[in-house]
């Protein structure tokens, strides 16, 4: 072969692969069927209902939440999402199962009827390629008409005020969820719209596909009827720890999940009420039971000044006090601060162990199985990490970021591995935005009777420290005392300087609400022996079975779980069973039998039982990601039976 004859065989294998290139790439028939479905009445009315509809149910739902004076609407725009991700999820797929049916009715239904599938038979056209250009065409619509309707209600929010703009804000920051759900129940709808219009006619397509979209209502709604209408114990306390299972603080190591597990456990914290020497368990407690400020150097200003005012023979006042300090303050140093500058020194935060409860009537209780358990050790962590300085309360909010930045914290002072491993418990619930420690402080025209800096606390640390003599003094003007606090201190926000206790005082606050939450059926929790704990437990099983049989045998439950990423009602696991209702029960803590030991005053040692949840062990029915693989898995499985059977189908 010659030389040109080299060339002009290279230039026409070349020009064939081009023309095949551009075959390949000329997508005559999605072009095609695309501007057919684009210019069908259907598509646009449908895409406008839809439209409309979410922009109205963003927009009301934004405008009518209720005012903050901060302006800060975040917190209030999150438990909204719950509300708004269900009842959208309804009305969403409703409409767009209907949207399908008509697209897939005229993809391939209408043209077998009218014979146009029959004369694209004729043209030089594999059938599977015809086939895959019109579905391709198909899901391209389907994935615009989403894309617009579930983005733009929330970019629009952000024109309605500083509500709208959180509302928005939280919305996008779960879309993601509803996108990818949107576009893989797309996938799986239109499929089954197709595969059906090769043996219905369009009414029947439609019939289907719009009973499709009815039972995502009814799919939806069975969970929420479900959890409404049980009463009994078992299916309550699933639902109240849902929450608490959907964004566990996971542990590997084994010695931290018995930190995490002993942290937890309520034998350890202050909820114990006893009862002719029965132990029972009492919410009624406060702050105070785990917590006080070292008033030693406040309380010896009063004792010094009160011990000098009742040499004059003359009743004592406040103001006499007051008088008394401005005369002299060098001699009352703590005292004068307060009175002259409006900063109330303590000399440091004693974070208090608990092993005793005292009855007003009966024999005093000691815990012999807490020591190692709950406030207990947390006390321990404290005197580690505490600045170990004066800690001040004033109107001057300390220059820290507004979340405090777990470095506060010098890991290097630990000594024991407890303690260490209480560090990385705080670490890993910080790093999961669990608790956002903030700047601890008293909220202005906010009256916490029971709050550790409460005006009532601080003059009964005050009255508890000073001597006998001044006690009786100290009650005559204590309530001026208070009145004092009230109109100078807590005029504005108060705040304390000291950022370790900030953190560790809200870290407090989250684990013992935690460990409230976990203990099954609290006011009648406490048994003698372990079989009727056990006779509980059996029911909690067959209530946890009854919502497997839910998750597993419910689609739309499923379709519900992928829409809103199992989305929380809350992060922090606060207890709003209202919105947990509205939401499928995927997640619950599963339960063991504890026991608490103690020994009366009157040397008489006993055991009892309670439920509680089992923190180290959540339950997650359906994984979002096993759901998303099934669902495509099927798909595609739809999608290769559905072409099969139209190239192997008779158009004549």
């Amino acid at each position: 072969m010659t030389h040109n004859e080299t060339v002009e065989a290279t230039q026409g294998k070349k020009a064939e692969l081009n023309k095949k290139i551009v075959h390949f790439f000329s997508l005559k028939m999605f072009r095609y069927t695309l501007i057919k479905m684009l210019k069908a009445p259907s598509t646009w009315v449908m895409f406008v209902l839809t439209l409309v509809v979410g922009i109205i149910m963003v927009l009301s739902l934004a405008l009518g939440i209720r005012d903050v004076a901060s302006g800060d609407y975040i917190d209030a725009a999150k438990s909204l999402f719950t509300i708004y991700s269900w009842i959208w999820y309804m009305l969403y797929f409703g409409l767009t199962s209907m949207f399908i049916g008509f697209k897939a009715v005229q993809l391939i239904r209408d043209e077998i009827d009218d014979g146009t599938l029959l004369i694209f038979s004729s043209i030089p056209i594999s059938r599977t390629r015809m086939i895959i250009e019109k579905w391709l065409a198909l899901q391209l619509l389907c994935l615009i008409y989403s894309l617009i309707i579930l983005l733009l209600p929330p970019i629009l929010s952000f024109g309605m005020g500083l509500k709208g703009t959180a509302f928005g804000k939280v919305i996008l920051s779960k879309v993601n969820f509803m996108i990818l759900t949107s576009f893989i129940l797309q996938l799986f709808l239109t499929t089954i719209g197709i595969l059906i219009s090769l043996g219905l006619n369009a009414k029947g397509v439609i019939g289907i596909l719009f009973t499709i979209g009815f039972l995502t209502v009814i799919g939806a709604m069975i969970p929420f009827i479900y959890n409404a209408s049980k009463g009994d114990q078992a299916s309550q306390y699933l639902i109240k720890t849902a929450d608490l299972a959907k964004n566990p603080v996971k542990f590997k190591d084994s010695d931290l999940k018995k930190t995490y597990d002993d942290l937890l456990n309520p034998t350890g914290w202050p909820v114990w009420s006893v009862s002719d020497d029965k132990l029972s368990i009492s919410f009624s407690y406060s702050s105070k039971d785990m917590e006080a400020f070292d008033v030693t150097s406040l309380a010896r200003d009063i004792d010094l000044v009160v011990t000098k005012l009742h040499a004059t023979g003359n009743p004592i006042s406040w103001n006499d006090v007051v008088t008394e300090v401005k005369k002299t303050p060098n001699d009352y140093p703590i005292l004068a601060k307060l009175i002259n500058t409006n900063v109330l020194e303590f000399d440091g935060y004693k974070s208090i162990k608990f092993n005793v409860v005292k009855p007003t009537i009966g024999n005093e209780v000691t815990f012999t199985n807490n020591s190692d358990k709950g406030i207990n050790i947390l006390s321990d962590f404290y005197n580690d990490v505490s600045l170990q300085q004066p800690i001040t309360l004033s109107r001057t909010k300390p220059s820290s970021d507004t979340k405090i930045n777990i470095n506060v914290l010098d890991e290097t002072k630990l000594k024991s591995k407890t303690t260490k491993n209480i560090y990385q418990i705080i670490k890993t619930m910080y790093d999961k935005s669990i608790f956002s420690p903030t700047i601890f402080g008293y909220p202005k025209n906010s009256y916490l009777s029971e709050g550790i800096i409460a005006p009532s606390r601080i003059a009964s640390l005050v009255f508890n420290t000073l001597s006998k003599t001044s006690q009786n003094k100290f009650n005559n003007f204590s309530w001026d005392f208070r009145e004092f606090l009230d109109r100078n201190l807590y005029s504005e926000n108060v705040y304390i300087n000291d950022l370790v206790m900030s953190l560790y005082t809200q870290f407090i606050s989250q684990i013992s609400y935690w460990s409230q939450q976990g203990i099954y059926d609290p006011y009648n929790a406490i048994h003698d022996n372990e079989q009727q704990p056990q006779d509980k437990l059996n029911s909690i099983k067959k209530a946890q079975t009854n919502y497997k049989l839910m998750a597993y045998l419910n689609p739309w439950q499923q379709w519900v779980v992928m829409w809103t990423g199992n989305a929380s009602a809350s992060v922090s696991g606060a207890n709003d069973m209202a919105a947990t209702m509205l939401l499928p029960i995927n997640n619950y803590l599963d339960v063991k039998i504890d026991s608490v030991a103690f020994q009366t005053s009157d040397s008489k040692a006993k055991t009892n039982y309670f439920l509680m949840g089992d923190f180290n062990k959540p339950v997650t029915l359906t994984s979002l990601s096993g759901l998303y693989t099934g669902y495509l898995l099927v798909t595609l499985a739809l999608a290769g039976l559905t072409l099969w059977w139209i190239t192997r189908k008779d158009f004549v």
